[in-house]
């Protein structure tokens, strides 16, 4: 329930900055921010498969690694 309302927070205090010209690839498409985003993209997954490598050290995996992960 917190995290709702939070979200619909966060989207009434954002609902005028959104705007769908910054989702049209333009001139500032770089291959610096091809990089960055491949760099984002890398620790999110690296992350992400940590919890299968951790998943065997916890006691009781079906219920901690899912409380864990919101």
């Amino acid at each position: 329930v917190l995290a709702l309302l939070a979200a619909v927070v966060t989207v009434c205090f954002t609902a005028d900055a959104a705007d769908t010209v910054r989702l049209e690839v333009g001139s500032d498409a770089s291959a610096a921010g091809v990089l960055q985003a491949a760099g984002l993209l890398f620790f999110a997954f690296a992350g992400y498969a940590r919890v299968a490598t951790l998943g065997e050290e916890v006691r009781d995996p079906a219920r901690t690694i899912p409380r864990a992960i919101p």
